[in-house]
């Protein structure tokens, strides 16, 4: 999948959009036993991800919703880890004998291999740092007065989008069925604007680069190559590069926002769907 973000005007003010082209959420394989890949293991050693149907609270989805009160935060976190779990790697065995392995994949993840996917099933990834971030951006930008939402954004393929005039982060709903990595870069991403707005003097003020430094990963770098960066502002660009070379540290928007943003909500937020 390929994570790209906008800066366009919007209704006579400028929303920060974080995007996403959907149509790769899941990456096929189907690996072969020649010279190039470890030979096929047999039907009966050929690992399965395991196929859970969650109680009704753990189907819980943003979408259509009212107002979600601070406690259904834990509904969300729940939610993120049942998608977790649907995001294994699942492999089938074909007719012609070879191993087809499904997978969610994010940029910049190594290539799949078959012994990948089975060490994944083995051992799979918890992703608590992730969710335990999640929690605390969430907690932090509600107690700074910024209003999280999750509805349909002006950009079809948008994932996210930081609205300062509003004081207003906007998830789309369907986010937290990509699992909790996607989730945590993305609302990473975002926090990481609130913090450059209020860097430039408040809430309701344009993003401003931090000066953090870096310089994002081959796969961020290969987005802002896009038309989409390339044809626009060098400030534009500056505070996109910025966020994309520290989007991945998910330790850093929060102390980013402490740091800069201390004084800066007048109420409040909430977290609405």
């Amino acid at each position: 999948m390929d994570i790209m973000c906008a800066f366009p005007p919007v209704f006579g003010h400028v929303r920060l959009q974080c995007l996403l082209p959907w149509a790769g959420a899941a990456l096929a394989l189907a690996l072969t036993g020649s010279a190039q890949a470890a030979p096929a293991p047999s039907p009966s050693t050929v690992p399965t991800a395991e196929v859970l149907r969650p109680p009704a609270w753990v189907q819980w989805s943003p979408g259509g919703r009212g107002p979600v009160q601070t406690s259904e935060v834990d509904l969300l976190l729940r939610r993120l880890e049942e998608s977790d779990r649907e995001g294994l790697p699942r492999t089938r065995r074909l007719p012609d004998g070879r191993v087809q392995v499904t997978a969610r994949r994010l940029p910049g993840d190594p290539p799949l291999t078959l012994a990948a996917a089975e060490e994944i099933l083995r051992n799979p990834p918890r992703w608590e740092r992730e969710r335990a971030a999640i929690r605390s951006l969430l907690a932090r930008l509600r107690r700074l007065g910024v209003t999280v939402t999750f509805e349909t954004l002006v950009a079809p393929e948008a994932t996210g989008q930081w609205d300062p005039q509003r004081r207003r982060l906007s998830l789309r709903p369907d986010l937290p069925d990509q699992g909790s990595r996607l989730f945590a870069l993305v609302l990473n991403h975002e926090a990481i604007h609130v913090a450059q707005s209020c860097a430039a003097g408040g809430l309701n003020r344009l993003p401003r680069p931090l000066g953090l430094g870096g310089r994002p990963a081959a796969a961020e770098l290969k987005l802002l190559a896009h038309p989409i960066y390339r044809d626009r502002s060098s400030a534009v660009q500056a505070v996109e590069t910025e966020a994309f070379a520290h989007q991945a540290d998910l330790s850093l928007g929060l102390s980013l926002l402490d740091r800069h943003c201390q004084g800066s909500g007048a109420q409040p937020g909430r977290l609405s769907g």
